[in-house]
Order: structure tokens, then C-alpha cells, then sequence
């Protein structure tokens, strides 16, 4: 005999799925953010990865691009190295950094 019960099942399915399912959508919404690739998240094929990729995706700095020239800037640096401008925009968005 079974020490499981049908509500058991009926409340560990869900949850496991919720544990699988969350991490892909908060990494997705953070890489999309920060300007980078949302398709790191394929390694949440297996559970496990997917929570790997989402602290890499919580830890990773926001890409930046210089407004004048296009060129991607580093995230410690406050001027394009190869203009020499101080304005630049979120990879993601339009938004300006400051």
C-alpha cells in the first residue's frame, strides 16, 4: 500500500513545476534587461542549470552602448574608449546611464 495520497500528488506535482518553471522566467526577464541573450536559459532544460543560470543572470552587469558611435562599452568605464563620450544607453532598452 501506498503512504501517498491522490492531494499529495495533486500538491507536489505544482510545486515541482513551479521550482523548474521560475527560475527560466526570472532569467529570461534579467538577461533581456541587461542586454544579453535569453537563450542561456536552454539550460534549464535540466532543473538544476536553470537556477545556475539565473544567479549567473542576477550577478551579470548591464551592457552598455555609446550613443555617437555604437560601440559596446565596458561596464567599469565611464567613457567610450573610442570616441571619448560620456553618453550612453542600455544594450536592452533605450534608457540612459549615468
Amino acid at each position: 500500500m501506498s503512504d501517498f495520497s491522490p492531494l499529495h500528488d495533486l500538491i507536489l506535482l505544482p510545486a515541482a513545476g513551479l521550482l523548474w518553471v521560475l527560475p527560466i522566467f526570472v532569467g529570461v526577464s534579467n538577461f533581456r534587461a541587461k542586454g544579453y541573450s535569453p537563450y542561456w536559459m536552454w539550460f534549464a532544460i535540466v532543473p538544476l542549470f536553470g537556477w545556475i543560470a539565473m544567479i549567473v543572470s542576477l550577478s551579470l552587469p548591464a551592457r552598455r552602448r555609446c550613443d555617437a558611435c555604437g560601440t559596446e562599452v565596458p561596464p567599469g568605464l565611464k567613457r567610450c574608449q573610442k570616441c571619448g563620450r560620456d553618453e550612453m544607453s542600455l544594450l536592452s532598452a533605450g534608457i540612459r546611464a549615468s
